[in-house]
Formats: structure tokens, sequence, C-alpha cells
């Protein structure tokens, strides 16, 4: 006895971006499937176990918003979030801490060769 399951959209994988593309694909009223080969979602970060995510904001203006907002907003219903932050840095872009030192560095002695 074999079945066949008929889907408009198929998603493969079930990280951050593959969840936001089956939820955006669904809203559109597309019969959507996520393949996930891993019994969670959220990809390698929620393998590692990596709590935040990267900043949403540029400076005091929020620049991304949309699927990933909601996302954030019902991990925030179920305490899985602190909610979106903004940047830590007073400049964005900018090389801070011992990396920064540390690449100063290098550049310096490669400059000499």
């Amino acid at each position: 006895m074999s079945s066949e399951l008929h889907y408009e959209v198929a998603v493969i994988g079930g990280g951050p971006a593959g969840v936001a593309a089956a939820i955006a694909a669904a809203r559109t009223g597309a019969k959507t499937v996520l393949v996930e080969p891993n019994s969670f979602l959220g990809g390698a970060g929620t393998a590692s176990m990596v709590g935040p995510w990267m900043t949403n904001y540029f400076q005091d203006t929020q620049v991304i918003r949309g699927v990933f907002q909601d996302v954030v907003d019902e991990l925030v219903h179920y305490e899985g979030s602190t909610g979106t932050l903004k940047c830590p840095y007073d400049n964005p872009g900018e090389t801070k801490g011992t990396g920064g030192t540390l690449l100063r560095s290098m550049r310096k002695s490669l400059s000499s060769y």
C-alpha cells in the first residue's frame, strides 16, 4: 500500500530560515510541509543551545521584523526569549575587545612582508 502526499511548498531544513520560510508560505494559503531530520526545530542554534540571536536593530531602529519578530514574540510568551535587543555597541561594525587588538597586531606584523 502506498500513499502520496501533495504539497505546493516543501521547505527542507528546520533552522531559523526554514521555519520562517514555512510560516510565510503557509500564511499565503499554500499547502506546506517542513522537513527536518532532527527531532527539534532551530538548527545549529538549538542543537548547540545558543541562547541569543544576533540583534535586529541598527542603532536605535529595528530593521528586521515580519516572521522573525512573530517567532521572537512567541518565544517571549513562553519565556524562551528576552525579546529583541538593541546592538550593544556604540558604533555597529566597530571591532571591539581583544579580537580588535589581535587584528591590529596581525596587520602590523604582516605589513612588513
